[in-house]
């Protein structure tokens, strides 16, 4: 199966992969062959958190990530980057939890209401 690494790309700078030289595709390949346990930005052309790379993990694994706010937050007790989130934004984790368990519910109402369409 492999392995899977997330990444987010801003849309403020997206002209920049347009322009690239390679540099920006050889910035992501090294954060991603890193292996790091942390989310790593890239910093290219001025832009300083242009590309956030997040840790790779197998294919097989369930991961839940929610986008908001210019940020990627992975919810997992596992990675260090939500331990620490969770010592030192407790309010913030709490308001990504809350977006998360919306979402599912709007999911798992409308999951409902296609199968009772049947």
């Amino acid at each position: 199966m492999g392995i899977l690494t997330p990444i987010l790309i801003h849309y403020d700078a997206l002209h920049l992969f347009g322009e690239d030289d390679g540099e920006l595709s050889k910035k992501i390949y090294n954060a991603v062959e890193a292996c790091s346990r942390y989310p790593q930005d890239i910093g290219h052309k001025g832009y300083c958190n242009y590309v956030t790379v997040h840790p790779s993990c197998h294919a097989s694994a369930d991961r839940v990530f929610v986008v908001s706010g210019g940020t990627m937050t992975e919810l997992s007790t596992f990675m260090p980057d939500f331990q620490n989130l969770c010592k030192s934004h407790p309010d913030l984790i709490n308001k990504i939890i809350a977006s998360a368990k919306r979402t599912i519910r709007e999911c798992e109402k409308e999951l409902k209401n296609s199968t009772e369409e049947k």
